[in-house]
């Protein structure tokens, strides 16, 4: 990918959720740049937002860009989710991967803006009857169990779609977008609590993927956390919860401390860093400050990538 598209991502961003459609722009002088992929939401598992070998959009050609090519995500026949575009793209080895709010999700021509190929991986239905199928960034990472071949590791709703909600995690073949058979369960259920869906972004770093857990809508609020699933295989390593199981009286159902965001890695301790949202403030407001029933909710909290065991908040 050159870096002319690395600049312009921010504008698709913008496009993306007032029309529905991908834009690229070029600047005059393109054939001059450089080449440079943008393989993971916000850049790369640290989430820097930055790419230093992005050099090809300057102050003084940035007048110059024009528009090559525009894509809009087809609306399928007897589908009854909108076909629009809320995720932000992801762009290596000649294409930009996007899913779409139908939950369709595709793979795309860099130079042309075609169509390259697609594949209906889900949705679920929230409140207010509202389809979500994908709103989180792929990643786009080498996978070591297939050869380096380039992989493609998308969050979804339900396959098929469900009114119950459910946060599935594809890894998918960058050229085909075919499942990968090397692992286990494709998708694996990353969380199958009625309400929950996958509005964060896959981190891949250090052999694993991490994804956060929060609701659709918090009509019903789940309990949030971040799952670990091996790289390779698909199995899920571990598992962390923002908020403890059981209330202290004995009760079970502890809800809140959902995790909507991507998590960043530090890919030189293995370290994981997640952000918090809401604690249950019904339950709290019934019981009292209770701390422990919030959990870490509404918090930064840094994690053992391998263990998933909580090092800090």
């Amino acid at each position: 990918m050159s870096a002319r598209i690395r600049v312009s991502r921010r504008v698709r961003r913008r496009a993306a959720g007032a029309v529905g459609s991908l834009a690229l722009l070029l600047p005059v002088a393109a054939e001059a740049a450089g080449t440079s992929d943008w393989n993971q939401y916000l850049f790369g598992p640290g989430h820097y937002s930055y790419n230093r070998s992005a050099t090809a959009v300057t102050a003084g050609n940035a007048a110059g860009l024009h528009q090559a090519w525009t894509w809009k995500p087809p609306v399928h026949t007897g589908e009854s989710a909108p076909a629009s575009l809320n995720a932000s793209p992801t762009v290596g080895g000649g294409r930009v991967y996007v899913g779409a709010k139908d939950g369709w999700f595709y793979s795309i021509n860099e130079s042309t803006g075609r169509t390259a190929a697609s594949a209906n991986l889900g949705y679920v239905t929230g409140c207010g009857g509202s389809h979500l199928g994908i709103t989180a960034s792929a990643a786009l990472v080498p996978d070591p169990a297939r050869g380096g071949a380039l992989t493609v590791y998308v969050a979804a709703g339900h396959p098929g779609g469900t009114s119950g909600g459910g946060n599935y995690l594809w890894a998918l073949d960058a050229g085909t977008l075919k499942r990968v058979s090397s692992w286990s369960s494709n998708p694996v259920a990353v969380d199958t609590q009625s309400g929950s869906y996958a509005w964060s972004s896959p981190t891949v770093a250090s052999g694993h993927v991490y994804v956060g857990i929060s609701s659709h809508c918090d009509d019903p609020l789940v309990r949030g956390g971040v799952v670990s699933v091996s790289q390779g295989t698909g199995r899920k390593a571990g598992t962390w919860w923002s908020v403890p199981a059981d209330h202290t009286d004995g009760t079970s159902g502890n809800v809140g401390g959902s995790v909507w965001t991507s998590v960043a890695v530090d890919t030189g301790t293995g370290a994981v860093y997640a952000s918090t949202g809401n604690a249950d403030e019904d339950n709290l407001a019934g019981h009292g400050c209770n701390c422990a029933r919030a959990g870490t909710s509404y918090s930064i909290v840094r994690l053992n990538g391998t263990t998933m065991k909580q090092i800090d908040h």
